[in-house]
């Protein structure tokens, strides 16, 4: 369920999140932590992406 919500991220990350979250569940402030560090990662490939098609579009090669 996760990968088909998440396109940006590999089948491999988003088992060590959920196996992490299982782990962690117990400390509140790890869990937080875990979870926010997720997002981020989300956030960054999702950013990247869409500098990738920005330049694409623009007839440049993305930044590698």
């Amino acid at each position: 369920l996760l990968s088909a919500a998440f396109s940006t991220v590999t089948a491999a990350q988003v088992e060590g999140f959920v196996q992490a979250l299982f782990e962690t569940c117990t400390d509140t402030n790890k869990f937080k932590q875990h979870v926010g560090n997720f997002l981020i990662q989300l956030r960054e490939f999702t950013s990247r992406d869409a500098s990738d098609t920005l330049q694409q579009a623009a007839g440049n090669a993305p930044a590698q």
